[in-house]
Order: C-alpha cells, then structure tokens, then sequence
C-alpha cells in the first residue's frame, strides 16, 4: 500500500472511533436530559407540598390566635387584612 492509502484508512478508522464516540455522547445527553426533567418534577412536587404545608401552618396560626391563643394576634391581624385588601381588588376588578 501507498503512503495514501495508509492516510485514508487511518482516517477512516479515526472518523469511525469519532462517530462511535459522538453516539455514545448523545445517549448519555439525552439520558442526563431525561434525569434533569425527573428532578425538575420532583422539585415542583416538593415546591407544592412546600406552599400546602406553609398554608396548613398558616391556617393553624389563624386558628390558634382565633381560639385566645395570644401568640400570632398580631400576625394573623396583618394576614386577615392583607386577605381583606386582595378581596377588595377582586371585587373592584369584577366591577370594571
């Protein structure tokens, strides 16, 4: 064989490893993929069970102060008008 030849296979045989490379790189890509977006579901699930546990604590507080618990009066003063404006900018945009 000519030194060509010899080129030409040794090319051919690298371009071969490559392809076979970039095969298994792209698996392992969409593999990672596929993992990223189950973590991503399991995050959004625990951000919602989050907002509901804060919410139950929330109600627990309200319940609490609204029983004679003290602890929290003030808190819960500050919530209930904070819900009691949000109400009256529902009702003002149903209006319009």
């Amino acid at each position: 064989m000519d030194n060509k030849t010899i080129l030409i296979h040794s090319v051919e045989e690298k371009l071969r490893k490559l392809l076979l490379s970039y095969e298994g790189l792209k698996q392992q890509n969409e593999s990672l993929k596929q993992q990223i977006q189950i973590q991503a579901n399991k995050q959004l699930k625990l951000n919602s069970q989050i907002n509901n546990l804060e919410d139950q604590l929330l109600a627990a507080k309200i319940a609490n102060s609204i029983l004679g618990s003290n602890e929290g009066a003030k808190e819960t003063k500050n919530k209930i008008n904070l819900l009691i404006k949000e109400i009256d900018k529902c009702i003002i945009a149903l209006n319009e």
